[in-house]
């Protein structure tokens, strides 16, 4: 079973990603509503995790510095943690292509955009990485 820390905004979404992939039968799931660094670095570290899934939101502590000095750190301490950030539409276009320069660097391993992202393909996208 593929260990997923996920830690997104909305509380009922990410409650419906946790659903989704634990109901795939390949997936173990940790639910983290903090967007505090050091509470998901810890864990991921506790938890073993091989992905970590992140919102990317205007929400405080949900923004793309946070998030980019976030996902740098993972990559040091845990480097066969993949990431995929889970993209808030809402957010201006020089947010969208900030994300699209993580992917490209490979600081990021995949991203989504809500608007497009149903449970089934994230679940489908988590089990491809």
């Amino acid at each position: 079973m593929t260990r997923v820390v996920i830690n997104v905004s909305g509380g009922l979404y990410a409650s419906g990603i946790e659903l989704a992939l634990k109901k795939s039968g390949e997936f173990r799931t940790a639910v983290l509503r903090t967007g505090e660094a050091e509470q998901i670095l810890l864990t991921c570290r506790e938890q073993g995790a091989e992905v970590l899934l992140l919102g990317l939101t205007p929400a405080p502590g949900f923004g793309v510095r946070e998030r980019g000095e976030l996902i740098a750190r993972v990559r040091r301490e845990l480097p066969g943690c993949r990431v995929v950030l889970i993209v808030d539409d809402s957010l201006s276009e020089d947010v969208n292509e900030d994300v699209k320069s993580m992917k490209q660097t490979g600081l990021i391993d995949a991203f989504l955009f809500t608007s497009a992202t149903n449970f089934s393909y994230l679940t489908a996208i988590l089990q491809s990485i």
